[in-house]
């Protein structure tokens, strides 16, 4: 009888293969050269443990697309959002009435009546000069007035209002007694 050369099970002499493991066996003279291995009876647990690098492993490329995407793709997608968004308002303007309607996933509507037209006032920034924008201010009869904010092209939607501008013989005076 012989000691298998992998596992250390006795087996026959003329075996060619290891009943147990399946190994081949060597020549009649083929020492068990590892001895089976038998659980200690002290502790299993390990003597120190060795985790795995993130940049070992993955070099310095996963690290830097991460810092690209988390710094100019994420502020990217919420630029063109933002200017998806933008370009859904607009501001309608009809002889009797004012219309605003916007929003990219949920749609608004606001409409306001416009009574006689009095004034109309541009106002603009340093910044909406140098970009041509800025806001529309119309004073109205009555109503107070309203305002289109950051709108483009302001010059060209205050001449478009001056001539609902109301003369001075159109308009009429509500006394309230």
């Amino acid at each position: 009888m012989r000691l298998c050369s992998k596992c250390g099970a006795p087996t026959d002499d003329g075996a060619a293969y290891c009943e147990k493991c399946g190994a081949k066996l060597g020549g009649p003279e083929a020492p068990a050269s590892n001895p089976p291995v038998t659980p200690s009876s002290e502790s299993d647990a390990p003597i120190v443990v060795a985790k795995r690098s993130f940049v070992g492993h993955y070099g310095l490329l996963l690290p830097i697309v991460l810092v690209i995407t988390f710094w100019l793709v994420i502020p990217l997608i919420a630029l063109v959002c933002m200017f998806l968004s933008n370009r859904t308002y607009r501001h309608y303007v009809y002889r009797d009435r004012y219309v605003y309607e916007g929003g990219l996933l949920s749609k608004k509507r606001r409409t306001q009546t416009m009574t006689q037209v009095l004034a109309v006032d541009i106002e603009q920034s340093f910044k909406g000069k140098i970009f041509d924008f800025g806001d529309v201010r119309v004073n109205l009869i009555g109503r107070g007035g309203l305002r289109i904010e950051g709108c483009k092209h302001p010059e060209e939607v205050a001449s478009a209002l001056q001539g609902l501008i109301a003369k001075g013989k159109d308009i009429k005076q509500f006394v309230a007694e």
